[in-house]
């Protein structure tokens, strides 16, 4: 039942529910100054129609997409200030929007990259190029790649010789031009008539030392196979039969036996 306009004061309770908003914020924006509210003796604040319309006004900005911050100026802003405030918000508001774009082409490609290891686990090997040019030497205290990682885990690649797999050496996916020690390129690779690429998933426990199933699928492949240079790109990580288990992608040159 609505309140009557008789009703002389409201508890947060009532205005929480009134206006669909967390009473925890409505105490936050009041030591913020968005509003005062009168307490009674017993320390309870009772909000009269006034507050209930000041807080409203605050919501209207918040949907707008306002930050907090700039709710108390917007609401002391004369004409031409306030018409500024609103283009410098809109502007604010299209960065968010690009932002958010990149974020989701992004998660498309994490997400096609899962279905697609799902659907080699099922049948492997299977004959696929290797889809980045290069792959250059990288370490965690490289400022510039690690973000380049934390933007794109799926850039983190290791590379492997695999008739010593000792040469295991940390890499990340880069441009031809791009700064670094090469470990492996695609325009450098020598000639090898009748070598391929295959690929085949691979799983590595990083809660158990790290051990992993490489070795019994390279022995596998070897059984048709020789085999040269492992190119192995993190795709994911997540819990398999109740162990965390980091999920890769492994291009692996292969000549016929």
């Amino acid at each position: 039942m609505g309140k009557t306009p008789e009703k002389e004061g409201y508890s947060i309770g009532e205005v929480a529910d009134l206006l669909q908003v967390a009473t925890s914020k409505l105490r936050h924006w009041e030591a913020m100054n968005l509003f005062s509210v009168e307490k009674q003796p017993n320390h309870y604040r009772c909000y009269d129609m006034a507050d209930v319309v000041n807080i409203a006004e605050v919501l209207t900005y918040r949907e707008l997409g306002f930050p907090i911050s700039r709710i108390e100026e917007m609401r002391r802003a004369d004409v031409a200030d306030y018409e500024q405030l609103l283009r410098l918000s809109r502007a604010e508001l299209h960065k968010k929007l690009e932002e958010y774009r990149s974020i989701l082409k992004r998660m498309d490609r994490q997400r096609a990259a899962v279905r697609d290891l799902k659907k080699l686990d099922a049948g492997w090997p299977r004959a696929e190029a290797v889809p980045f040019e290069r792959v250059v030497k990288f370490d965690y205290s490289d400022a510039v790649n690690i973000r380049r990682y934390i933007h794109e885990p799926a850039l983190y690649v290791r590379y492997f010789d695999t008739r010593d797999l000792s040469t295991e050496t940390r890499g990340i996916a880069a441009d031809p031009a791009a700064p670094g020690q090469t470990l492996w390129a695609a325009d450098t690779r020598p000639a090898r008539p009748g070598w391929d690429t295959v690929a085949f998933p691979i799983r590595e426990k990083p809660d158990r030392d790290y051990v992993t199933d490489l070795p019994d699928s390279l022995e596998t492949l070897r059984a048709r196979w020789h085999t040269g240079v492992l190119l192995a790109q993190y795709v994911f990580t997540a819990y398999e039969n109740g162990e965390r288990t980091d999920f890769y992608k492994g291009y692996l040159e292969v000549q016929p036996r």
